[in-house]
């Protein structure tokens, strides 16, 4: 939410008891100890293009060297800040590989203090670029980088479901009291730092109201919500979704560095909740010609860190940092075209996004809350993955302790592979097919694979094969649909070559069937099945595999219906599919879904 609106949310219950002549002396101070305090050897505004927009790429030991000795560099994806030159240098090496640019989109113009926005590209790859962020500088009076702070693009984003919450929370609000007069002073600031500190400083302490902000943002503004995977295009836009945040009491959110700039401001902040701290986050805005907000963007700190995605991302594309690249023509520093839907406009349509109709014609894939709520068993994917890794956590028997000598899933292990008859032969057969599943969901998801979103197919799916429904359960729950039918030049080399022929289906059928009969084969079963009972009872091993083994069979004819869908089996706008088809593939667990890739149609190319 906008930087400018934040504090909208907390002021009429938590901010102090409003004070005209105090408020006014805190500005006169603040400005009269700016204008006197000596200007730095060099402005920030020159400094900062000589290092990021004139040099061709981030040069580590240009910019450190442009640090005071005692720089503060906070990276809000890090726990701790970095301190020192050295430090700054070995961080921006390894942030910037040989190949990777950092593309400076929009910049502040102070003089001792400013920031800018960005994107990331890389060498070879024309047209795309990776993650966004914002960077905030404070230069001292040598004209050094004393202080930096940085927020990045969260590549995990609640988009409409914080809309659904909005909105859930303004239905359940309580009429509230009276609320007291505004005590403030009406002022018309025309620089982009002015309205920062006017409406942080001044308006929202003194009571303001969301209509103060909105008098200063332009007809066409832009503003980019990171919470939010589209931007809010215009002044309509924008005010409806203000509308929705005035539902969150007790918090109090301060501006702790605001920069320079008549032009671009970048301004740090944080939010105290019950008074205690809060979240944080950072943000840019700018002003056109006639003083008004043409464009924001605000990103929050994330809650974990590192943040987990973010971290994947890097090491998959380190130079873009980013699951899936983004075409450079929908680098949102313009307000999109009239045929593109905006997100209110989607909001109030009701309708899927994959429906509606982008700006080149093309279809606008669904947001990951419109795939849950259109999709019940994408819903109740992501329920029983939130419920399975509660109980994992909480509730399951045993202990976590693996990988100790005295732990005993690792004696059970340990046994199993010295003499793999030592097993309990049920949960022999429940261990090896727990191998076999992810081998079945590869073939299954890779065809649907393309630039998928929120989350990549290969690292998810690759994981499934040590953490089974733990690894893959979030992209099973999160994944974009794709149903339409695709030929096979469009599939990856692994996928088209391996995983789409009929001997890896043949393959894994057949080790399906081995695991079959030597259950079916077992001389006692009772006996078995009464050391297995123990085990589950016992074994976090045994019984975190065994639930995950259900739940992976339970949930195989999603991927299945999906990939039917590509081959012209099954038709989701129609009612009359073949179900009895899809329950022989996904009723038996193991075995249907084995035998479907041996007797699914190939794709071809027409």
């Amino acid at each position: 939410m906008s930087a400018l609106l934040l504090p909208l949310l907390a002021h009429a219950l938590v901010s102090p008891t409003p004070n005209p002549m105090r408020d006014a002396w805190a500005s006169l101070t603040a400005s009269l100890t700016a204008s006197l305090a000596p200007p730095p050897a060099v402005s920030c505004n020159s400094l900062l293009t000589s290092l990021f927009v004139d040099a061709a790429v981030v040069d580590p030991a240009a910019v450190s060297s442009a640090c005071s000795p005692t720089v503060e560099w906070v990276d809000m994806n890090m726990d701790v800040p970095i301190r020192g030159q050295a430090a700054v240098e070995e961080h921006l090496a390894s942030l910037y590989p040989s190949g990777s640019r950092l593309v400076v989109e929009k910049m502040s113009d102070g003089v001792s203090s400013g920031g800018f926005t960005w994107h990331r590209e890389a060498d070879g790859m024309d047209g795309v670029r990776g993650v966004r962020g914002v960077t905030y500088f404070e230069l001292d009076d040598a004209g050094k980088i004393s202080y930096v702070q940085e927020g990045w693009e969260p590549l995990f984003k609640l988009d409409k479901l914080l809309e659904a919450l909005l909105q859930a929370a303004n239905a359940n609000k309580k009429d509230e009291a009276i609320k007291p007069a505004s005590t403030y002073e009406r002022q018309s600031p025309k620089t982009a730092e002015g309205i920062v500190r006017y409406l942080w400083e001044v308006a929202y302490p003194g009571g303001a109201t969301p209509k103060e902000a909105l008098t200063f943002f332009s007809d066409d503004i832009l503003y980019e919500d990171f919470n939010y995977w589209e931007p809010f295009s215009g002044i309509d836009d924008v005010s409806a979704y203000i509308e929705l945040l005035d539902v969150f009491p007790d918090f109090v959110f301060i501006p702790e560095r605001i920069s320079e700039g008549k032009r671009g401001c970048c301004l740090t902040w944080r939010c105290e909740v019950n008074g205690e701290p809060g979240p944080a986050g950072i943000s840019f805005n700018e002003v056109n010609s006639n003083g008004q907000i043409c464009f924001a963007r605000d990103i929050p700190a994330p809650g974990i860190k590192p943040p987990p995605f973010t971290t994947l991302a890097a090491k998959l594309r380190p130079k873009l940092r980013t699951f899936s690249p983004t075409s450079t023509a929908a680098i949102a520093t313009s307000p999109p075209t009239a045929t593109a839907p905006t997100a209110s406009a989607r909001a109030q349509a009701g309708t899927p996004d994959a429906a509606s109709a982008g700006a080149a014609g093309e279809v606008v894939p669904p947001s990951t809350l419109e795939t849950l709520t259109s999709r019940p068993t994408r819903a109740a994917i992501l329920a029983t993955y939130v419920g399975f890794s509660a109980y994992v956590t909480l509730f399951s028997p045993g202990a976590f302790d693996t990988w100790s000598p005295t732990n005993s899933d690792n004696q059970l292990l340990t046994a199993a592979l010295a003499d793999p008859t030592s097993l309990n032969p049920i949960f022999f057969c429940i261990f090896n097919a727990l191998g076999v599943i992810p081998a079945i969901n590869l073939a299954l998801l890779l065809p649907g694979s393309k630039d998928q979103s929120p989350l990549p197919t290969v690292p998810f799916a690759a994981g499934s094969f040590a953490l089974g429904f733990g690894a893959i359960g979030p992209y099973l729950a999160l994944r974009q649909p794709r149903t339409a039918p695709i030929q096979a030049s469009q599939l990856g080399f692994f996928s088209r070559y391996v995983t789409e022929s009929k001997l890896y289906g043949v393959g894994l059928a057949a080790a399906s069937l081995a695991l079959a009969g030597g259950l079916a084969g077992m001389p006692d079963f009772g006996a078995a099945a009464s050391e297995y009972a123990e085990l589950f009872a016992t074994s976090k091993l045994v019984h975190v595999s065994s639930i995950d083994f259900c739940i992976l069979a339970a949930f195989a004819f999603d991927p299945i219906r999906e990939d039917m869908g590509r081959r012209g089996w099954w038709d989701e706008g129609s009612s009359d599919n073949n179900l009895g088809r899809l329950l022989a593939f996904s009723a038996v667990p193991l075995l249907g879904p084995a035998a479907y890739l041996v007797l699914r149609p190939s794709l071809r190319d027409d």
